[in-house]
């Protein structure tokens, strides 16, 4: 009986029954001079693929023709002299398992070790190296079913008994992502199991079979599988991978959905507990997308199945994790040369943005400072010098010299299109005899224009928007020289203007235009400092250093 995949499904029962075609294996059989028949293996329920059944269909692992198992047996109470070593049986579409090459000829007691999918030049069932699959995604499920390892042990098997029943487990997990809520209009583009060890060695000699993870295994994110949904309208989907056991600690990203509501948001989900994916056993997560909060749950299962056995529910709270639109700062900054085309083509990061590479009046650095969250900070120098021929300081500005974070993937803004810059600063006493300034531009994506910024939030209610000046920088002069403050600075993705520096009110309506999905899918943030020399102080040197930068949407408080 065929057991399609469906809605709904999380776990796996896999039970091979293999027996013999003849009803006395024990029998001789004339037409082979009286010696014992091979061992031939059969199914004792339908074959159809290797696959998992949803809950209706009592989550039943079947087969498909093709599939592939090795064999290995051995005296019984013995690993040594091998009667079969990683003898390769198909399953044809006759629901008959065959060997490839030699058969098995069971002329003393056996014991018998087998293990899907087959692999070639596996010699030792002690050691066999499997790994899940980084991309189970396939819509035939084939490979995730790749990814499902499956072992059997049955040990004394009398002689002349062709009659052998091994019954297969899960030597993997399985993880289930059900994502469901009033936000969902759409199956999601990928789910993304994150951060697990795909690698582990299969014992198939152990007392119980086992496969124990590589402990030089790296984590990878694995692209999940999308279960049928019979009901399009019901706008829930289920995914699952099969992943080696083990545990993802607290607070850890667990796995990540793209683009299920309308705006195409990517959901980032963790927990407050550590989560363990167990052998044999599956765990399911339910992803909550709701117009009032978006939430993970980790449930126990309510139902025993044979293998796949249900895993405990996990206390505590899941909640979606807040991106980080800035990666903290670990090296030195990359110098790039400020031009559309260069910034559209780096990739995201900090750097050192630059007019020319030979920009003689600044210096960048990288430094150490346990002070900070992040432990480095970015600083910049500027010397400004007078030019007695032109009459004006040679003075530094967004487009000369900049410490420069470009962002690559689009913002979100159906929460807010106002979001909140946070960062610490810092800055010395220069020839002026004040602090310095640090100068604040998020330039947009399309890289021709920058996002209105503010210091004061209210700038950008609707009431006061047009009555107020507006700019595209905001200044930040630290109050002590030397000493590390806060700065907060808001960003209006909804407002751009191609002008440097503020807008007097009255020019709103000619400087000022709305964007669009193209300005806000990234940003381009440049903090500089601009310390003009004078005619009488003729060389004016200003340093700035910045560190533990986030940004976020801005939730404004209920009044």
């Amino acid at each position: 009986m065929k057991k399609n995949i469906k809605y709904f499904m999380m776990a796996a029962v896999a039970l091979l029954s293999m027996s013999a075609c003849n009803n006395e294996m024990d029998e001789q059989d004339p037409a082979n001079n009286g010696k014992l028949q091979p061992v031939q293996f059969q199914m004792s329920f339908a074959s159809t693929r290797t696959t998992t059944g949803d809950e209706t269909a009592g989550r039943a692992t079947t087969w498909k023709a093709g599939d592939a198992i090795g064999i290995f047996a051995y005296p019984a109470g013995s690993t040594t002299n091998a009667v079969a070593t990683n003898f390769k049986y198909i399953l044809g579409n006759d629901g008959n398992w065959t060997a490839t090459g030699s058969e098995i000829y069971p002329d003393q007691a056996l014991d018998y070790y087998a293990y899907y999918p087959y692999q070639d030049g596996i010699t030792d069932p002690a050691a066999i190296n499997v790994a899940a699959l980084t991309d189970q995604s396939k819509t035939d499920e084939s490979s995730y079913a790749a990814s499902d390892i499956l072992a059997s042990k049955t040990s004394n098997v009398a002689a002349g008994n062709g009659k052998v029943t091994l019954a297969f487990s899960h030597m993997f997990a399985m993880v289930e992502v059900k994502v469901q809520g009033d936000l969902i209009t759409q199956k999601p583009t990928k789910v993304e199991l994150l951060g697990v060890k795909l690698n582990a060695e299969l014992n198939l000699t152990a007392t119980t079979p086992v496969a124990t993870q590589k402990a030089d295994a790296t984590a990878q994110d694995v692209t999940m599988f999308c279960l049928e949904n019979p009901n399009a309208d019901s706008k829930v989907y289920s995914f699952r991978a099969a992943v080696p056991a083990q545990e993802i600690a607290a607070s850890t990203p667990l796995v990540r959905i793209y683009a299920p509501d309308a705006a195409s948001k990517t959901y980032t989900m963790q927990h407050t507990a550590a989560v363990s994916y167990n052998a044999g056993q599956f765990r399911q997560m339910i992803v909550n997308i709701g117009s009032k909060r978006v939430a993970l749950i980790i449930p126990a299962s309510d139902t025993s199945i044979n293998p796949w056995t249900p895993s405990d529910a996990i206390n505590g709270d899941g909640s979606e994790v807040v991106p980080q639109l800035i990666t903290p700062l670990s090296g030195n900054l990359t110098e790039i040369i400020i031009g559309k085309d260069a910034m559209a083509n780096a990739t995201e990061g900090w750097y050192k943005a630059l007019r020319k590479t030979d920009e003689s009046n600044v210096i960048f650095s990288v430094t150490d400072d346990a002070s900070t969250t992040w432990g480095k900070v970015a600083n910049l120098t500027y010397t400004s010098t007078w030019d007695e021929t032109t009459k004006k300081a040679i003075n530094n500005s967004y487009y000369i010299a900049a410490i420069n974070y470009l962002h690559k993937t689009p913002l979100d803004i159906s929460k807010s299109t106002i979001y909140k810059l946070t960062a610490k600063i810092k800055s010395s006493a220069n020839e002026l005899s004040k602090n310095g300034a640090l100068v604040f531009m998020v330039r947009c994506a399309t890289f021709d224009a920058s996002f209105l910024v503010t210091a004061n939030v209210d700038n950008f209610n609707e009431a006061n928007f047009n009555n107020v000046n507006q700019g595209t920088t905001v200044g930040k002069t630290p109050k002590t020289a030397d000493t590390w403050e806060e700065a907060v600075i808001y960003v209006n993705l909804n407002k751009k203007s191609s002008t440097n520096g503020s807008i007097n009110s009255a020019d709103i309506a000619t400087k000022v235009t709305d964007t669009t999905a193209d300005d806000y899918a990234g940003f381009d943030l440049r903090i500089y400092t601009n310390s003009p020399a004078t005619t009488d102080i003729q060389s004016v040197i200003a340093a700035i250093s910045v560190s533990d930068i986030t940004i976020e949407p801005y939730i404004a408080s209920a009044q």
